[in-house]
């Protein structure tokens, strides 16, 4: 897959053919949407999630 770079703070996103991706918190947290026709699925949605923001779902997980 190819990684979709940051884009400042804006949560717009950007269209590359059948991939839209995007990042928001200030890359923190990176993402994509793909095609998932071809798996019977309407679309597939890989993550990349940053140090901090693991540390605040943690957080939230554990009710810390």
């Amino acid at each position: 897959m190819e990684r979709v770079p940051p884009h400042n703070e804006r949560q717009t996103p950007r269209s590359r053919g059948s991939m839209v991706g995007g990042s928001m918190m200030g890359g923190e947290i990176e993402y994509a949407y793909l095609d998932g026709s071809a798996s019977g699925v309407p679309y597939v949605e890989p993550a990349r999630i940053g140090p901090d923001m693991r540390a605040v779902y943690d957080a939230v997980r554990t009710g810390g």
